[in-house]
């Protein structure tokens, strides 16, 4: 009897097809322009913020904790000594706050710098919506991509990071993990950070740009054994190692982020649309943000 099962290497070659899209209109100068712009808005909003906090107490209810009622003339010496004995100096203090209001501002120039790309690109290039991965024609299927992806990659993704971290032991871990964790009060703006700014920011510049640019290199494009044009992994691999570099200093994560990268390489390469990139990328923030908070809410318990 003849097996009428459908055989696995279909589905295998189905599942990492990547069809080329066609060329973007930008190019390597286009690149060093938009670098640029990011990087000097970057530096313009670290200027404006300033790089010497003043050792100055900020407000208890601020970092987490409830002071005494107002009026109370303890008050002020007993936030004081409950910041020091858990090792909260008042120039520490200072410190965790500078570097939140230096991470707002510097999503606020990922924000503008992203802005100023697309309009960049869309004026001088004439780059579609297309072009830059931002047209969906079904918003809801690539949400719904994006977040399929992220059920069967998150427990490798998470997994790969523990084990990293057990084995490497970092020094230093994440600095959104570390700061919050000493001052649960900075846990909101961390999240908007994490789960908007970031995936949005990030994976316009790293899969809609870069990506984009380098799967429209010649040497990008290839055949497979079937005759079919596809793309090759190497721009993958180079925007992926990119976005590792970019969060060195986050004790472990770029190991892991290595290889989430690759994932939301191949998702932008297979579809070519942001949008399920960005999903995948802020529904893995989110659980991060998640569990932190569940942390959070047991050691205040």
């Amino acid at each position: 009897m003849r097996d009428t099962r459908p055989s696995r290497a279909p589905l295998m070659a189905s599942l990492f097809d990547r069809e080329p899209a066609p060329p973007v209109p930008w190019g390597g100068f286009d690149l060093l322009v938009i670098t640029g712009i990011y990087l000097l808005l970057q530096i313009a909003a670290a200027s404006l913020v300033g790089n010497d906090p003043a050792p100055v107490i900020l407000p208890a209810e601020l970092l987490g904790y409830q002071t005494p009622a107002v009026g109370d003339a303890a008050g002020e010496a007993w936030s004081v000594a409950t910041l020091r004995e858990v090792g909260r100096t008042p120039r520490g203090v200072a410190s965790a706050h500078l570097s939140m209001k230096l991470m707002a501002a510097g999503s606020a120039a990922s924000l503008l710098a992203m802005f100023a790309a697309i309009v960049y690109l869309r004026l001088l290039r004439r780059a579609t919506w297309s072009d830059l991965g931002l047209r969906s024609e079904d918003p809801l299927g690539d949400i719904r991509i994006g977040l399929t992806t992220f059920a069967v990659v998150a427990i490798p993704i998470f997994g790969l990071n523990v084990l990293v971290n057990t084995l490497l032991d970092p020094q230093q871990g994440h600095p959104i993990v570390e700061i919050v964790t000493r001052f649960p009060g900075f846990y909101w703006i961390s999240l908007v950070t994490a789960v908007i700014i970031a995936p949005v920011t990030e994976e316009f510049f790293f899969r809609g740009v870069l990506l984009g640019w380098l799967d429209s290199l010649p040497t990008a494009r290839e055949i497979d054994v079937r005759g079919r044009p596809q793309l090759a992994w190497w721009p993958v691999g180079l925007t992926s190692a990119g976005f590792a570099l970019l969060h060195l200093g986050h004790g472990a994560a770029p190991v892991a982020l290595f290889f989430f990268a690759m994932i939301l390489g191949w998702l932008y390469q297979r579809h070519h649309r942001l949008l399920p990139c960005i999903t995948l990328h802020a529904a893995l923030n989110g659980t991060s943000m998640l569990l932190l908070g569940v942390q959070l809410l047991h050691r205040g318990a």
